[in-house]
């Protein structure tokens, strides 16, 4: 870990240490460019700061000074969930199946700036300023954007998506579902714009093809092909955090410039230890500071977020370098004068353990993680699919599932060689799928309501013309159920 202390004397009479450690940074748009003018950012709950802290130390008496407002981050905050824009499919409006939906994640959006959208699960999107119009053709004010986000098997059994096109088989590299509404209106994608897409994805994985989803009569998401080619996913692994312009030390010179002891601490003899966690964008810009750890004094940790809201543009963290969002933490120990060396001492080296430890422990994590994704150009929303056909030379043949106890069950097949998952037909007393391949390995799961959680059969079984007629069924929790879902793969 890298630690060095600085000390500098100032004009004022209290005084304040300061250290910069940056994170773990964020995954970059692999393959397009940075949005030219400084965009907003949204950003889902952050990673844990990988990078080891540099701490510093400033000494200096500080008069009473009034206190100021904190400048507002640049960034939109995640807005708490209205009702959702469209409802959700008709296979999933009973109580039961509506309580296993996946939840929304919801933004507010200013479409006058460039912004990214960091989501929950590791997507993200690129919204150009201008590009989102209401259907009247009006630039609105500012919307709300509705993101849900389905990339693991439970995800998509559990809200009955299939990974089918028109009855041919698909493997699928993640689903996303896109709304935007200026309320009540509903808003698309302005003529002549794209909006960019990324979707996380494990290095190595093949190319894929843009499917754009359609749900049937029934609620089910029937995808088509939208003739648009998505590349291999990049793999980076060059990463730079991001640095203040001149490094450490004018960082502490421009931070204790900044740092204003509050009269009310001083009355009360209040110190300690405040670190400030805010966002560096990929242009560099300071938004949503916040108090990572407290003081305990709220007028300290008040000064510490002052101080860090007006500092200047940081050079942005890069990956394969490629400017992206990070995180940056700052401990800022305030100690009044009188404090003895030692004990001055004493509380830097304290801080700086504690931060080494949490840091250097992210940071093994984080090296041994390769960051990749899909990425992909949209002039559309609603259900977008990052797939690829299945087709082979392989005999295909109907399967059906027969002895099931209520055609209210679930049906689904989760396929073991491929992310592929298929939604049965229910015909003549039997649950039915077409088109399978001969011979293919799968994972039948089958579930239904079950007084206060479900019941739950699951079978692995290698497909052909025979139906399968032995499943049985326990009851399970609605978690339970989650569970043993997730564990089908």
């Amino acid at each position: 870990m890298r630690s060095s202390s600085f000390c500098l004397t100032l004009t004022l009479s209290v005084a304040a240490s300061l250290a910069a450690c940056q994170s773990e940074t964020r995954r970059p748009a692999a393959d397009a460019p940075p949005p030219a003018s400084a965009p907003a950012t949204v950003t889902a709950p952050a990673a844990p700061s990988v990078e080891p802290p540099l701490p510093s130390a400033v000494s200096a008496p500080a008069p009473a000074r009034a206190s100021q407002k904190i400048s507002k981050p640049t960034s939109f905050s995640l807005a708490p969930a209205p009702p959702s824009v469209e409802p959700l499919p008709a296979a999933l409006q009973g109580s039961f199946l509506r309580s296993l939906a996946k939840p929304s994640q919801w933004f507010k959006v200013n479409p006058t700036r460039d912004t990214v959208l960091r989501f929950a699960e590791g997507g993200s999107l690129t919204i150009p300023a201008g590009a989102l119009r209401t259907r009247n053709g009006r630039i609105a004010g500012p919307v709300k954007l509705e993101v849900r986000e389905y990339y693991s098997t439970a995800d998509i059994v559990l809200n009955r998506l299939s990974t089918t096109a028109q009855g041919r088989l698909l493997e699928t590299g993640g689903m996303v579902y896109l709304a935007v509404t200026a309320a009540p209106e509903p808003c698309e994608v302005a003529p002549g714009a794209k909006l960019t897409l990324q979707l996380p994805a494990r290095p190595g994985a093949p190319a894929m093809e843009l499917f754009r989803g359609r749900p049937d009569a029934l609620g089910i998401v029937d995808w088509v092909a939208a003739g648009q080619p998505i590349r291999p996913p990049l793999a980076t692994k060059a990463r730079k955090v991001a640095e203040f312009p001149g490094g450490d030390m004018e960082l502490v010179r421009v931070l204790s410039a900044k740092i204003r002891y509050p009269a009310i601490a001083l009355r009360r003899g209040e110190q300690g230890t405040a670190i400030v966690k805010f966002t560096v964008s990929e242009n560099g810009l300071i938004s949503n500071p916040k108090i990572d750890q407290s003081t305990g004094s709220a007028s300290l940790d008040t000064a510490a977020i002052k101080a860090v809201s007006k500092l200047p543009r940081f050079t942005p963290a890069t990956i394969d370098g490629v400017p992206t969002t990070s995180t940056f933490r700052t401990p800022i120990v305030f100690f009044i004068e009188g404090m003895s060396g030692a004990m001055r001492e004493a509380a830097i080296k304290e801080q700086e353990k504690a931060l080494a430890a949490a840091n250097d422990s992210s940071l093994a994590r984080a090296s041994s993680n390769t960051l990749s994704s899909y990425v992909i150009t949209l002039a559309n929303l609603g259900w977008i699919n990052c797939d690829r056909f299945l087709d082979s030379n392989v005999p295909k043949v109907n399967y059906a599932v027969a002895g099931l106890p209520s055609t209210s069950a679930q049906v689904l097949l989760v396929f073991t060689e491929t992310n592929s998952v298929m939604v049965g037909n229910w015909h003549g007393g039997q649950c039915k799928f077409g088109g399978v391949p001969l011979g293919a390995r799968a994972t039948i799961v089958a579930f239904k309501e079950h007084k206060t959680g479900a019941l739950l059969a699951t079978k692995p079984v290698q497909l052909t013309t025979d139906p399968e007629r032995d499943l049985t069924f326990r009851p399970v929790t609605v978690a339970g159920l989650r569970q043993a879902i997730a564990a089908v793969k």
